[in-house]
């Protein structure tokens, strides 16, 4: 069943690992230009357009896949990665800024459809479970919430940003460790399945922030400290995953 799942080379798990290159570089361009270009009118529609492009390639050529391990794990970082955030169409149309959500809300509504039919397609019994699935898709969402709001009590009453600093540290590194606890709590193939996908959006999170300090370097701007503090932070949280698979490995083969 492993070995079947993880063919690199069919052509259903190509068309899924471009459909998350494509979501990785729409995600990593994102930042990259809204540090780095000035906000206009036409610079926001352009990037919405090409953005929402992007958004139906990732959609159909993950919906042409009938491999639901590689399929939902495509899915998944499609649902949280696409389409990008465009800061740049608020400050500049307030119409495209409530067309862009709407085409943002109606792609999650697909990838959540695109989920369940692969979800479904599972032989029994199924490898990828659905609460470790809804932990993945609601857990850094809710806790962000939280952040949002004790970020602005603090901000209201100190005025200091390191409070709020702590906060979102606290509340990101809550939101995968309940993750991590559901899949383990799931099984084997649950927590292994999720371990995948954690690695992969922790990787890419990492890749994001050095590119940032990397930006700021080239251009001699202040580099904020809790750039690094993310960067240690992702990369402390990959390794409870890959530490939490190996203890359920080798629990399973004394079994």
């Amino acid at each position: 069943m492993e070995n079947k799942q993880f063919k690199l080379f069919t052509k259903e798990n190509i068309m899924c690992a471009l459909a998350i290159a494509i979501a990785v570089a729409s995600y990593a361009a994102q930042r990259i230009i809204e540090v780095s270009c000035a906000p206009t009118k036409n610079l926001a529609l352009a990037l919405a357009i090409v953005y929402t492009v992007l958004l139906a390639v990732v959609l159909l050529l993950i919906s042409k896949s009938n491999n639901s391990y590689f399929g939902i794990l495509a899915a998944l970082i499609g649902y949280k990665m696409m389409p990008p955030p465009n800061g740049f169409l608020a400050l500049t149309t307030v119409d495209g800024t409530l067309l862009y959500f709407l085409v943002g809300r109606a792609a999650a509504v697909l990838f959540i459809l695109i989920i369940y039919k692969l979800y479904k397609k599972q032989e029994e019994p199924h490898e990828v479970r659905s609460l470790p699935l809804l932990a993945i898709m609601l857990s850094v969402p809710f806790f962000s919430k939280i952040s949002q709001i004790v970020c602005q009590y603090f901000m209201m009453r100190t005025g200091s940003m390191l409070y709020c600093y702590f906060t979102q540290f606290a509340c990101y590194g809550a939101a995968i460790l309940v993750v991590l606890a559901v899949a383990y709590l799931s099984g084997y193939t649950s927590l292994r399945f999720t371990t995948y996908f954690e690695i992969t959006a922790l990787s890419i999170n990492i890749l994001r922030k050095l590119g940032l300090i990397g930006y700021y370097a080239v251009n001699k701007e202040h580099i904020s400290k809790s750039l690094f503090v993310w960067v240690a932070l992702y990369a402390a949280l990959m390794v409870c995953f890959i530490v939490a698979l190996n203890i359920k490995k080798k629990a399973i083969e004394k079994e």
